[in-house]
C-alpha cells in the first residue's frame, strides 16, 4: 500500500475529527490536537491487524485510564454488544478525551 493509497476513514474516525475540529472552531482545543488526531488517523491504515488491536488496547487505557487486562476486557466484551453498542462507549470514552483536552487547554490559557 502506498503513502497514497490509504484506507477510508471508520465512522468513528470521521466522529473524532469532527469533534475534535468543533473544539478546535470554538477555541476549546490547541489546532496542534486536531493535527495529532489527524496524524494518527491516517497513521492507522498501514497497520496490521495486530498491530490495529495494539493501538485500540492503548487507546483504551489512555481513554478510560484502565490497565491493559481491563483494556483487553473490554475490548473482548465490545464483541459481544449489540450493534452500534460497542461505538457508543468508545464515543464517550473519547468525548472524556476531548473534555481533559479541554480542562488542560483551558488551564494553560489562563494559566
Amino acid at each position: 500500500m502506498t503513502a497514497d493509497s490509504q484506507l477510508p476513514l471508520d465512522k468513528f474516525s470521521i466522529w473524532l475529527l469532527h469533534r475534535t475540529a468543533e473544539a478546535v472552531e470554538a477555541g476549546e482545543v490547541s489546532e496542534a490536537l486536531l493535527r495529532e488526531v489527524q496524524e494518527e488517523l491516517s497513521s492507522r491504515s498501514e497497520l496490521s491487524t495486530f498491530d490495529r488491536y495494539e493501538l485500540a488496547v492503548r487507546q483504551l487505557q489512555e481513554l478510560g485510564g484502565v490497565s491493559r487486562e481491563e483494556a483487553d476486557a473490554a475490548l473482548e466484551m465490545m464483541q459481544e454488544y449489540p450493534e452500534g453498542m460497542g461505538e457508543r462507549f468508545i464515543r464517550w470514552l473519547a468525548e472524556g478525551w476531548l473534555e481533559g483536552h479541554r480542562r488542560a487547554y483551558r488551564h494553560r490559557q489562563l494559566g
